[in-house]
């Protein structure tokens, strides 16, 4: 957005319009992209025509205690992936806030680049085909690592499950599902705020089974496995261009 000054040094009175965008919060207008820069007030004195940036703060991330990341406090849901992605893989598409599902783990990580886009952040993933490589000190979004996704699905609690040691209080898994997946964010949460990271989806972590391995980790179990599938401990991991329907998606990026 551009606001045009005839006179030099002159002390703009009015800004454009406060602008709007799903799922994010407008954080006022900046000399640079993303924030960068210093803020654009109607105090500021200009000399010219000047280009200003809308900082956004995407909505519903929870800083982790002790860590220096962000985790988004629901699995991502169909109406916030259909939004970045323009199409929508799922299988159950009971509603919007169902969990997106039949992702692959390169879906997930191109997902996370297009939120970055969308947000105004700096991509972490530079992907050429089927070699991904990331750069964490970057702004934008990303997969956990697994270490980082069983710190925070711990939640600064000792229990067996993220939140409980009931599953049933935190979870939608096997025995309570009826065979599909649930509204995000409907049952309790972890110490942390964080929902679902037991049960539901499984979620894509960044790293591979083992050095070597082409198999990349996912967390959480689903709604169609066991409870000591589901526990906070319990760690697999999957070809990483399957894409089941039990497959999802929650990201994180720098506080």
């Amino acid at each position: 957005t551009t606001k045009t000054v005839i006179s030099p040094a002159t002390t703009v009175d009015s800004l454009p319009t406060a602008p709007q965008k799903a799922f994010c919060t407008f954080g006022g207008w900046y000399t640079q992209p993303g924030g960068g820069g210093t803020q654009f007030t109607a105090e500021t004195t200009v000399t010219g025509s000047i280009t200003v940036y809308a900082k956004w703060t995407f909505n519903n991330m929870v800083a982790i205690p002790g860590k220096t990341f962000k985790m988004l406090s629901t699995e991502v849901n169909q109406e916030l992936y259909e939004t970045i992605m323009g199409t929508n893989p799922s299988h159950n598409k009971a509603g919007f806030d169902y969990p997106v599902e039949c992702v692959s783990w390169y879906d997930a990580v191109a997902f996370c680049n297009a939120l970055s886009d969308y947000v105004g952040l700096d991509r972490v993933y530079t992907i050429n085909g089927n070699d991904v490589t990331q750069d964490t000190s970057k702004s934008g979004f990303r997969l956990p690592t697994s270490t980082e996704w069983e710190y925070a699905a711990a939640g600064g609690q000792a229990y067996t499950y993220a939140g409980s040691n009931t599953i049933g209080d935190v979870a939608w898994y096997k025995d309570n599902s009826g065979g599909n997946t649930s509204t995000c964010a409907c049952k309790t949460s972890n110490g942390y705020g964080l929902y679902d990271m037991t049960g539901n989806v499984s979620e894509w972590c960044w790293d591979t089974l083992y050095d070597g391995s082409s198999l990349r980790r996912q967390r959480g179990g689903s709604y169609m496995h066991e409870a000591s599938d589901c526990e906070i401990t319990h760690d697999t991991a999957s070809n990483p261009n399957y894409s089941y329907v039990y497959f999802g998606i929650r990201v994180v990026c720098k506080q």
